[in-house]
């Protein structure tokens, strides 16, 4: 017995019941965020919602509080405004391991010279990986 199946069907047509989420409503993201003053860019991850994690970055730079924030020590130390709207997602990962190893390689693939990356040690990739990348 043959079978026809149709390629569109009803519920392929619909659209999706649920909203795409913007990019500051993600969680479990790796962000960039570049300074406005020079080639330096801030890639790190976050569990939480890039909304809260860049607020967090911003209330840091605002206070001069330079031992929370790598971004804070860079933009009070050099007197560099952080390009706060051109703040970027490089990848989206909710498992906590797999988050940290995407952030190394997304750092070893970067091409920018000056990189602020987050303070804790996070995944540092083999010599052997990077030639790879």
């Amino acid at each position: 017995m043959v079978a026809v199946k149709p390629i569109n069907t009803i519920k392929s047509m619909i659209s999706k019941p649920k909203d795409r989420l913007d990019d500051y409503d993600k969680t479990g993201v790796i962000c960039q965020i570049p300074c406005a003053d020079c080639s330096t860019v801030y890639i790190g991850e976050t569990k939480r919602s890039l909304k809260t994690r860049v607020s967090e970055h911003e209330r840091c730079v605002r206070l001069g509080q330079t031992d929370t924030s790598a971004l804070s020590e860079h933009a009070n130390r050099l007197g560099h405004n952080i390009n706060w709207k051109d703040t970027s997602v490089l990848g989206n990962e909710t498992r906590w391991h797999q988050r940290k190893l995407m952030e190394a390689v997304l750092i070893a693939k970067t091409n920018k010279i000056n990189i602020i990356s987050n303070r804790d040690t996070g995944r540092t990739l083999p010599d052997s990986y990077i030639q790879l990348l």
